[in-house]
């Protein structure tokens, strides 16, 4: 072979190797790059296995919902722990994220449906703030009787006299995810009762005066006058019970029992609601079912507008009342209550249901404290370091009235309140 025809070919040979080694290095790349053949086998490998878990879940959630007719969190990680799906049962619990077995991998969003709403860290006694705004005409013929003395108002939650932006969280609906909110402070603004009105309509007024100012419709949050019932739930068992030993000195009537019909002579008058009440007894005949004390469906309208009597009546020959009201002295109601569990809360409910400032509770009762002049009185119930009853109306036909300030109560999901213990909660709106 001539020299030159060697030198071509030793060329030709070189640009064969280097194209070899060309395509060698493309096809070790195909193989091994971030995006090679063998990667995109091993990403295929985990989808699979992810596809896998992931109907592995779904199938658990399925059969929590056949178990349960609305499964919670809990019921989707028993499920999930039957099928030795999960490992890390705690982090479930905090985020939704699903850590599976082997192979391990974190599966996120199966769960959001079943998370719960409630902020961590939020717990009885913490602070939240929630500033609504609405209004609610405060009428005289309905709190008392319509004069110069008892101007018709409205009540503005917007306005400084019945602004409340700081409240607490009385309570925690685990089950429904419901957050129960009592106002820090009660209204620095004051509301008028008295009369027969008063006693007639004083339930009523209150709660849809909070419903009003308080509430809101659009966000599912209601709002109510706090009444005796919220009082007693958070009482100790021994403290109610000594509370409900509770015996009027004039007539000797305990709490609970019916007055002596020697006790009550003097003409029998009675605010119109009274009838509608659960064991009212109107010329000895007594009503077995019937409103609670504190329940009123519908307003009350007067029968004379102008006059302290107004819907009231007069019984035929006798009116003979339970006593429904207690009071305590403000040294038993500061050891009456129930404590906190998992709180940093100061002391117990106390802090919480009692305040410096006097307030209206929601709830009607009946006292026999003037029974030794022949009358009994019908009282709406007000706090003031503990229970006590104003006198509204006598069955004489007397009356009296007074102002005191409002403690509203508000209910919403857990998933209005947003932040944390950090930075502090605030409801959404």
């Amino acid at each position: 072979m001539k020299k030159k025809e060697k030198g071509i070919t030793l060329i030709a040979l070189v640009v064969t190797i280097v194209i070899l080694l060309i395509l060698a290095s493309i096809s070790i790349g195909a193989l091994t790059g971030d995006n090679g053949i063998i990667d995109q086998a091993h990403t295929a490998k985990e989808d699979t296995e992810i596809a896998s878990w992931e109907e592995q879940i779904d199938l658990a959630i399925i059969d929590a919902e056949k178990k349960h007719r609305n499964p919670k969190l809990d019921d989707v990680i028993e499920e999930l722990k039957n099928k030795g799906i999960i490992t890390n049962y705690e982090q479930v619990k905090e985020n939704g994220d699903i850590e599976t077995n082997e192979p391990t991998y974190i599966i996120t969003g199966k769960l959001d449906d079943y998370l719960p709403r409630i902020p961590q860290g939020l717990e009885i006694g913490s602070e939240v703030e929630y500033t609504p705004a609405g209004t609610y005409p405060w009428l005289a013929k309905y709190y008392y009787y319509e004069s110069e003395e008892n101007p018709d108002i409205t009540l503005d939650s917007s306005k400084d006299d019945f602004k409340i932006s700081s409240w607490k969280v009385l309570d925690i609906n685990k089950d429904t995810e419901e957050i129960t909110l009592i106002a820090s402070e009660p209204t620095s603004g004051t509301v008028k009762l008295g009369g027969a009105q008063g006693y007639n309509n004083g339930v009523y007024l209150l709660n849809e005066a909070c419903s009003k100012l308080y509430g809101n419709e659009r966000k599912g949050i209601k709002a109510r006058s706090i009444n005796i019932e919220d009082i007693e739930h958070y009482m100790t068992d021994e403290a109610l019970e000594e509370a409900h030993n509770y015996v009027n000195k004039n007539s000797g009537t305990k709490y609970g029992e019916q007055m002596p019909k020697e006790s009550v002579t003097d003409r029998y008058y009675y605010p119109d609601i009274y009838k509608e009440e659960i064991k009212s007894v109107i010329d000895g005949k007594i009503r077995e079912d019937g409103l609670n004390l504190s329940e009123q469906n519908s307003i009350i309208e007067p029968t004379n507008p102008k006059m302290h009597t107004s819907s009231s009546s007069q019984a035929e020959n006798s009116i003979q009342p339970y006593q429904t009201y207690w009071t305590a002295s403000a040294n038993f109601m500061k050891s009456a209550f129930k404590d906190i569990e998992n709180s940093n809360i100061i002391n117990n409910y106390y802090n919480l249901l009692i305040k410096s400032k006097t307030y209206w509770l929601a709830t009607r009762n009946i006292d026999s404290a003037h029974s030794i002049y022949g009358y009994c009185d019908f009282y709406v119930d007000y706090m003031s370091n503990s229970i006590k009853g104003y006198y509204m109306f006598g069955s004489n036909g007397s009356a009296n009235n007074t102002k005191h300030s409002i403690l509203p109560i508000v209910t919403l999901q857990g998933e209005l309140i947003t932040g944390n213990s950090e930075n502090g909660y605030k409801v959404e709106i």
